[in-house]
């Protein structure tokens, strides 16, 4: 997977810096880019279907948002991470997991102050940033994208 260093503030503007720095226009980005289409049951890719050139103008320029299947084929296409295109940063996992009882047993329960609301983000926080989580969102994005494709 590539990593890029560089700082954008869009998507329009992360997806101009990956087709520049392929010294691709956007016709032959466009041309380039195979969506797959998926049988009934979701199981075979039957076909491609294409991406048009004012889809990557627009998305360049932040008129439009891409759909999923387009992010995917993009990142494929560049082997950039779909949190890098997204969101311009890279994901990093949250190297200290919190357990209920280690995190409660070191608070004093006795703390009138104690921020039960705290502790339930951080508890929440851990798991969107586990491994466990990433694959289940995967796993649930490829499903819809296998649904929208058979409409």
């Amino acid at each position: 997977m590539t990593t890029v260093n560089k700082e954008f503030n869009s998507i329009g503007e992360r997806l101009f810096f990956l087709r520049k720095n392929h010294d691709l226009s956007m016709q032959e980005l466009a041309s380039l880019l195979r969506i797959p289409i998926y049988d009934e049951q979701n199981k075979e890719i039957i076909s491609y279907k294409a991406v048009a050139q004012s889809t990557i103008n627009n998305i360049e320029k932040d008129i439009n948002k891409p759909t999923s299947e387009i992010i995917i084929a993009i990142c494929k296409f560049f082997d950039v991470s779909t949190d890098w295109f997204l969101t311009g940063k890279e994901y990093k996992p949250n190297k200290k997991k919190i357990s209920f009882t280690e995190s409660y047993s070191e608070k004093d329960k006795s703390k009138e102050d104690y921020d039960m609301q705290h502790y339930i983000y951080e508890i929440a926080l851990n798991y969107v940033q586990s491994e466990e989580f990433t694959n289940n969102i995967a796993k649930k994005v490829k499903e819809e994208i296998k649904k929208e494709d058979s409409k």
